[in-house]
């Protein structure tokens, strides 16, 4: 074998050295990425949820199976986005989840100014929204449920609020009736 032949061989094998050093790194990186772009899918907690210390469930994967209130349910007609003063039937709330609303639901006890507040915050998310006082007998404050989720929290101040309007965000339009 020549001279050149040689190196040429040996830059060969050094080539083919760098291209697979170059796909273990590419590799390595999107390893690393993974739990950003899952902490992108809904069902995982935001920084926003995290600051709120609400508590996330998803009923049946890390929560017992029924949940109050509820997240999940038969099939039923939908009570139509808006804000009630009195809570509309359990089961037409159930409907709108599993046509993509989510629905906020807080204690009759909540003061008039941060329900105020929670309805100027139901315009500004928009379509597919339901704000209503209580009527499961939960355990939080204030709640937000889309289908197969839920946030509850045991007080409200700005950090909950972001949370709350984030997870309405991420979670709008899921379930397993929802259309475009």
């Amino acid at each position: 074998m020549s001279g050149r032949a040689i190196v040429r061989y040996a830059l060969g094998w050094l080539a083919a050295g760098l291209a697979v050093a170059a796909l273990a790194v590419v590799a390595l990186n999107a390893t690393d990425a993974q739990p950003e772009r899952r902490a992108a899918r809904p069902q995982d907690p935001s920084g926003a949820v995290l600051a709120s210390h609400c508590v996330l469930r998803r009923p049946g994967i890390d929560a017992p199976a029924s949940t109050r209130p509820p997240v999940s349910g038969p099939p039923a007609p939908a009570a139509p986005a808006g804000v009630y003063v009195a809570a509309p039937p359990m089961r037409e709330l159930i409907g709108a989840l599993r046509r993509g609303s989510v629905v906020l639901q807080y204690r009759r006890t909540l003061s008039t100014r941060v329900v105020e507040a929670l309805r100027r915050g139901v315009k500004a998310i928009g379509t597919r929204t339901i704000l209503t006082p209580d009527a499961s007998g939960m355990r939080f404050v204030i709640a937000i449920t889309a289908w197969g989720r839920l946030l509850g929290c045991d007080r409200v101040d700005g950090r909950v609020l972001a949370a709350l309007k984030e997870f309405a965000q991420r979670n709008v339009g899921r379930g397993p009736d929802a259309t475009g």
